[in-house]
């Protein structure tokens, strides 16, 4: 979550608004802590799932499952 949050703001800190044509980030994420026993495929889904929330959400979003 935290690299995500660091490329959403490095994007922000590039300038020009989603408005006035520039780049904007939706990231979705997910992450495996020790024990879990989630397959490479259940991790991709689950970031896939969160990557659309945040575009759902609106542009310059992180959402992380």
């Amino acid at each position: 979550r935290a690299i995500a949050r660091r490329i959403l703001e490095r994007v922000r800190g590039e300038g020009a608004a989603a408005s006035a044509g520039g780049a904007t980030v939706s990231i979705g994420c997910a992450g495996a802590p020790p024990g879990c026993e989630d397959t490479p495929f259940q991790l991709l889904d689950k970031a896939d799932h969160a990557l659309l929330e945040a575009k759902r959400e609106g542009r310059d979003q992180v959402r992380c499952h």
